[in-house]
């Protein structure tokens, strides 16, 4: 749907460690498929991110695609993310370059000798259920606290 501008908008991933790896948009072709994992090699593990739509990758960035893409859904990548960024954590900087991923064993949960998809699907939205009240229990104190500084209160569920 839509059409406009926004939806031509391309993500450019860099070997920042905000904003997803994200650091502008531009009214191009993407260069590479989504729902794969992103890492710089120049920099520390800050910058590993799943990219959940396609993007156009800079140089110094590098990829992990997942083999059996039907299998590892966002969910399961975040979970290996997380893993991974554990295991390496303090080993890369700019003086020790993460070139290629190295032979690096990421601890993953197994139910007989097969990765636990489910479980990280599951365990995943869990974390996400658990963020999402938190801020929105955050978003509820901060909006009480403005009514009570301005004096607005609430009147059989309307505001005045």
């Amino acid at each position: 749907m839509g059409g406009g501008i926004s939806d031509k908008l391309t993500p450019v991933v860099t070997n920042s460690a905000k904003n997803n790896g994200i650091t502008r948009y531009e009214l191009a072709e993407p260069t590479e498929e989504a729902g794969i994992i992103t890492f710089s090699d120049t920099t520390t593990t800050d910058t590993i991110f799943y990219q959940p739509k396609p993007f156009i990758g800079f140089s110094h960035v590098k990829k992990l695609t997942p083999i059996r893409r039907d299998k590892w859904t966002e969910n399961c990548c975040l979970f290996f993310i997380s893993n991974l960024r554990h295991e390496i954590e303090g080993q890369f900087d700019y003086d020790h370059k993460l070139n290629v991923m190295p032979d690096i064993k990421v601890p993953m949960p197994m139910i007989n000798n097969d990765i636990a998809f489910d479980f990280m699907e599951q365990y995943i939205n869990e974390v996400k259920r658990i963020h999402l009240k938190v801020l929105n229990d955050r978003f509820e104190l901060k909006k009480n606290k403005c009514k009570s500084i301005v004096n607005l209160e609430d009147n059989n569920g309307t505001e005045t």
